[in-house]
């Protein structure tokens, strides 16, 4: 599975409210003891990652993540622009996630994100 296919089952993941759904599609794009690190967050393992989109489901509902940038990768990394969209269509966050994926490249290892843009060095 190339970066970007694995980038976008990860998002359908973030984008899934049904949580079997959920764990389907991160059993064949997340490693079973990968890690999840945000700003607010870190996670371990598959299944405390499908929780853990759960509780976002219930903080936000309706809320949909989509992938803004392309995927750039090399080697074993990968990273990404997204934004976070509320039910009603505006725009609540804009953030980058930064990435690993197995050795044999077929599903991620780790995701690190954080949240807006990186500030400007004064």
């Amino acid at each position: 599975m190339n970066p970007t296919e694995l980038v976008a089952r990860y998002m359908a993941a973030w984008n899934q409210t049904d949580r079997d759904a959920r764990r389907q599609v991160l059993e064949a794009s997340w490693a079973s003891d990968a890690s999840y690190s945000d700003p607010t967050a870190q996670v371990t393992g598959r299944a405390a990652f499908v929780e853990h989109i759960g509780g976002f489901h219930q903080q936000f509902p309706g809320a949909r993540f989509q992938v803004t940038s392309e995927v750039d990768s090399h080697h074993q990394y990968l990273r990404f622009e997204w934004k976070m969209v509320l039910a009603d269509g505006n725009v609540f966050l804009h953030g980058s996630d930064f990435g690993e994926v197995t050795a044999d490249g077929t599903a991620l290892q780790r995701i690190v994100g954080f949240f807006g843009p990186a500030e400007p060095k004064s």
